[in-house]
């Protein structure tokens, strides 16, 4: 669908051996990446305390704009 829509770099990572926030700052790192664009599970409340949170996470430590769709 995004590169239908002529977005270019994207793509698919395999990591192994770090949780799935560093993964994905690392990778945008790897890439030189302006922006993260990603899903949520849309966990709330005492789910989302003891689950964490990838995206909050992720938005909260990369070093780029972090967009986070539901």
């Amino acid at each position: 669908m995004a590169r239908a829509a002529g977005v270019t770099n994207t793509g698919t990572a395999v990591l192994i051996s770090r949780g799935a926030g560093p993964a994905i700052i690392a990778y945008a790192e790897e890439l030189g990446a302006d922006q993260i664009v990603m899903g949520t599970g849309d966990k709330r409340g005492v789910k989302r305390l003891v689950l964490g949170s990838v995206a909050a996470e992720v938005a909260s430590q990369a070093g780029c704009s972090v967009t986070v769709a539901r």
